[in-house]
This record gives structure tokens, sequence and C-alpha cells, in this order.
């Protein structure tokens, strides 16, 4: 048996391999039948029992009939080998992290053309937090195999963990030409577009993961991520009913999910998500912040107060419950009570984004407009999606905006493209507060191509396209248009497709009621068109283009480095391993933090 024969999965966290011998018998091969009648049917048999344990998850099974089967002395080293690798694996699972270190040293001196050992010790490596050891393992795996494709998707990972999310993304797109239908790559390549602000991007590989694999749950939860972030709140919440219907009590969903259903305005909904949290966790802090904000919403001031009382009780340094608290006093018209935990939090975080925006609001209840305003956008530099302030500025009709430059040449029509820094977006003096985000899928500026508004009965939405740079794909060089969905009344972007890449060209198909896109790169997407009345859509539309008064952010504090970062909950599944999240876990779930480990401790510590 040669390693070009054997492509070990993976589970679905991009960190822990799954076993060679898993996989065999999920796709019922018969690859160990040679190796059977080679060393005999006992150990044989074990070996087979082994992967019928670990396909079901049974890995102490697993490990006790491999242990049995790696007792025949006559069994040759390749074979010895693979059957270490596969203890190793399961070990892992276990978390036995020093034996499973051993099983796969020794693997690799019985068998060093094994790819599948490399693979996974990298994967073991990586999840203890040792990149640089983990990319020799994934280099040395695609030097024996240089087609499997789980060693570019796991260096990928790896250099996503480095900070190399430019390295991560060409090994990430290399793991899909190898294997189009692999799911757990196309999350890490989503990974890996969103490390790099590519918002867009990383939705169309989560939803493209989604159609292969049904049941990926953190496919969904990443994909909520990012709808949460582009203000999609329903659907947000949607992917998390779909993560919860496979996993029913992981509490950080429910969570999650309740925030989003506070967002979208279904505060019934969101009441019930932070009560089931509570009752998984009962000394949830979240829980009880969450529950709190979604009473008060509903004029349940006094229950709303228990809630905050009860989480400050447990995290008496909980900047987030006294901030919510603060709004709750204005709610009550006791702006006074509302002070005194204003001092609290000055004396606690002064430079937190909540302190700012509990400040603004404290200022905007005394009428004290001006100080309102610089306290709200000094909450806005250091979260620039935190959504309390920004419904605070619009209800003060005052938008925050940043420096931003003409792109001489880049506009169509009445659109322009404005920059800051890296980022592009494109505005239109007839919809003032729609704002497209232009990605780029390569170095440069975008340029406008062509803007699109539909006629009835879809005219309240348009499409804009343009050139989005160049991605490599196989050996070529593929020119890439995107085109955003504009949902024009709303001032929402609903999608961005991928218009044509090389000579590929997407297909559309537009209904009273939905738009059905198959996008260049493969993905069929559908965007659903809200359906409204004429006077309905005047009205939107109207509100939605109507000018607001501006106040630019000052640029030493918008380029400053975020503290927090509201538009991603830092509690949420996937704050912990993307790029920009908050830093403020501690306000959700305040529990003590060991001290963090070496390799060393974890491997060979007691």
């Amino acid at each position: 048996m040669t390693a070009s024969n054997l492509s070990p999965r993976f589970a679905r966290t991009p960190l822990i391999g799954v076993s060679v011998l898993a996989l065999i018998a999920a796709m019922g091969t018969t690859t160990y039948s040679v190796e059977a009648q080679t060393v005999g049917s006992a150990s044989a048999g074990k070996a087979l029992e082994a992967a019928q344990a670990l396909r079901r998850g049974d890995d102490s099974q697993a490990i006790s009939e491999l242990t049995t089967a790696l007792g025949d002395l006559t069994l040759p080293n390749e074979t010895r080998a693979t059957y270490l690798n596969d203890r190793g694996t399961a070990r892992v699972r276990q978390q036995q992290f020093r034996l499973a270190v051993e099983d796969f040293n020794r693997a690799a001196q019985l068998y060093p053309e094994y790819a599948a050992t490399y693979v996974n010790r990298g994967n073991l490596l990586l999840a203890l937090g040792q990149a640089d050891e983990a990319l020799k393992d994934f280099a040395r795996a695609i030097v024996l195999a240089p087609n499997l494709s789980a060693a570019y998707n796991n260096r990928a990972a790896a250099y996503l963990k480095m900070g190399r999310s430019d390295l991560a993304l060409v090994d990430a797109t290399k793991a899909i030409e190898l294997n189009p239908r692999d799911a757990v790559a196309l999350v890490g390549r989503g990974r890996a577009h969103l490390a790099q602000n590519r918002r867009h991007a990383a939705m169309r590989d989560y939803s493209r993961a989604i159609a292969l694999n049904s049941g990926f749950v953190q496919a969904y939860r990443y994909r909520a991520e990012i709808r949460f972030g582009l203000g999609q709140t329903e659907d947000a919440a949607g992917d998390l009913s779909r993560a919860l219907a496979y996993d029913p009590r992981r509490v950080d969903d429910y969570l999650a999910r309740g925030d989003a259903y506070l967002a979208a305005d279904n505060v019934a909904a969101a009441l019930k998500d932070y009560s089931r949290v509570l009752e998984l966790r009962p000394n949830s802090v979240p829980g009880y912040i969450g529950r709190g904000y979604a009473h008060a919403k509903l004029g349940a001031h006094e229950e709303a107060l228990d809630d905050l009382g009860r989480a400050l009780e447990i995290d008496p340094r909980s900047v987030r419950a006294y901030a919510v608290r603060v709004w709750v006093y204005i709610k009550m018209q006791q702006p006074t009570l509302g002070e005194k935990d204003v001092e609290r939090l000055v004396r606690l975080e002064p430079t937190s984004a909540d302190t700012h925006w509990a400040q603004g609001e404290i200022e905007e209840s005394l009428g004290r407009g001006d100080g309102a305003v610089i306290a709200y956008q000094k909450a806005l530099a250091l979260a620039p999606q935190h959504r309390d302030v920004i419904a605070a500025m619009q209800r003060i009709g005052i938008e925050t905006i940043k420096d931003e430059t003409d792109v001489s040449g880049a506009g169509i029509d009445k659109w322009r493209v404005l920059a800051s820094g890296d980022d592009y977006v494109a505005v239109n003096e007839l919809f003032p507060k729609v704002r497209i985000p232009l990605e780029m899928m390569s170095k440069g500026a975008p340029k406008l191509l062509d803007w699109e508004r539909k006629k009835s009965p879809n005219s309240n939405f348009g499409v804009l396209r343009y050139a989005a740079g160049s991605m490599q794909t196989g050996a070529a060089n593929d020119v890439v248009e995107n085109a955003a969905i504009i949902d024009v009344a709303s001032a929402m972007v609903m999608g961005v497709v991928v218009a044509r890449m090389g000579r590929l060209e997407a297909k559309w198909s537009w209904d009273d009621g939905a738009v059905t896109v198959t996008g260049a790169d493969g993905l069929v997407e559908e965007f659903r068109l809200k359906s409204r009345s004429k006077d309905d859509r005047d009205a939107i539309a109207a509100i939605a283009n109507a000018p607001m008064r501006r106040a630019s952010v000052p640029s030493s504090e918008a380029g400053s480095s975020p503290k927090s970062n509201s538009s991603v909950p830092s509690w949420a599944p996937w704050a912990q391993n993307t790029p920009g999240a908050s830093s403020s876990t501690s306000q959700r779930e305040s529990r003590p933090k060991p001290k963090p480990k070496s390799i060393f401790d974890m491997l060979f510590g007691n």
C-alpha cells in the first residue's frame, strides 16, 4: 500500500484528523483486505473492527482493537505504521496527546513515505499551537503525496493561524482544485477570505460547503457570523437554527441566535433564546445580560434590572452589563442612576466602546447633544459596527464616515468609487444611504462596469457590476468580475456574486419574488425579493435615501486598533478564531483562565 492510495479525511473542525481506517470503512472499500491476506485474519479483523468503532465515534474501542492488532509480531512495517497512525488519531480525540505523538513518531520511523502520518501529526501540533512545526509536517506530506488535498487544506489552516492569510488562500484554493467536493476545504478558504475582509467571498464558500454537506454545522455558524455583520440578522438567525437542529444543547448558538433576533427586532424570540441559555448554563453572564436587554426593550424594566443585577453578582466587572443597565435607567427616566454606572465604567474600563456608548446615552438624555456625538464617535472608532451606537447616531440624525478619497476613473454614471486604505465602496448621490463594499480578489482598485436598475415588479432592486481583479485557478490567472445585488429601497446589499471568471459568465433568472444566480464560480444562490405595495416602496425609498448630517471620525482614532467590536459578538462560536473578533470575551462568560501550557506540558506533563 502506498501513501498516494489514501486520502485521510478530517473531522468538522479542521484541526483534528479523522483516521484513514474510518474513511475506508465509510467508503466501503477493501483496501485493507489485501494486507489482511498477508498478515493473517486475526490482526486484520481487529483492524476492521477498529475502523467500525472509529466510524461510530467509539475511540476507546478503536484504541483497544488496534492495540490488540499491533500485538501481532508478524506485521510488516507499513501495516504496523498505518495501525499506529490510526491509533494515534483515536488518541488525539481522547486527548491522550503524549501517547498520540508517540504513535505518530513510531509510524513515521517505520514507514517514512506514509503521508497520512505527517498530516495527522501536523494536525495535532497545530491544535497545540505549534504552527511552525506543523508546517514542516504538512510540507513533507505534500512532497510525498502532491495530490493529497488534506495536506494543502491543513497547511492553509496553519498559515491562517500564523496570520498569513495570503498563503492560506493559495493552499486552500489548491485543496479545492484537487477535491472540489471537499466542504472542509471550502470553509478553510472562507476563513482565509474573511481574514482579508472579503466577507461576501467567504459567504459564497460557506454556502457551497453547506450545499455539499447540509450537516456541516460549523459552516452554518461561520455564515451566520458574516450575515450578522452584514445586517442580515434574520438570515443569521436562520443559519443558527439549522446549527441547533444538529446540536440542540450548544449554549453559544442560543446566545448568538438571541443576539441575531434582538438585532432583527424579534425581541420575543430573543427572550426565549436567552432563557434557554440560562436553563442550560444557570450562571451565564451573557445570558442574563441578553435577557435583561430583551426585557427592557419590551418595557419590563424591573425584570431587566433583576437580570442585569444577577449578571453583575456573577461578574462585578462586566462592562457590558453596566452599559446596558445605563440604557435601562434612561428608559426608566432615571439618568442619575445611570450616571453612577457610567462612573463605575470609567473606573473599570475607560476606553471600552461600551463605556463610550453609555456616556453618549447619558449625554443625549440630558440634552447635551455635542457631548453625545463625541462619545458615540469614540465608541465607533473602537468598534465601527457597534449596533447600539449606530442606532443612537441614526436616532439623532448623524452619520459617521471615515476619511475617504475618490478613485479617479473608477466610476460609472453617477456611481463613484471611494477608497479608505485598502477598502473600497461605491456610492451614488441618488441613493445617499447606499454604500456598496467592493471586494477585490487581488491587489489593485476596482472599476465599475455596469449599473442596471430593474424594471417593475423588481424596480426596487439593481445590479452593480465591477472589475474585481484576478484569481489563480489551476494554471490560469482568471479575470474576475463581481456583481452586487442591491435593495435600493432598504439601502442594503443582498449579496455579491461572481459575474465572470475567465471565460465563464453567471446566469440570472429574475422572478417576481426572487432572483436565482448561477455564479461563474458554479455556486447557485437564490435571493428573496421583498414584495411591497407601491405606497410602501415609495415611503421606504424616501426614508432610505434621505440625507443625514455627517460627522467625520478623526483618522487617528479611526485607524487605531479596535479594543472591542460589537459587529461580531465576542461570545459567538466563531469569534475565537476570527481575525478582528472582540477580545472582551470575559464580559460574556466570567470564569477563571488557566495558565497557558507549553507543548511539553501538554504532551509530557502530569
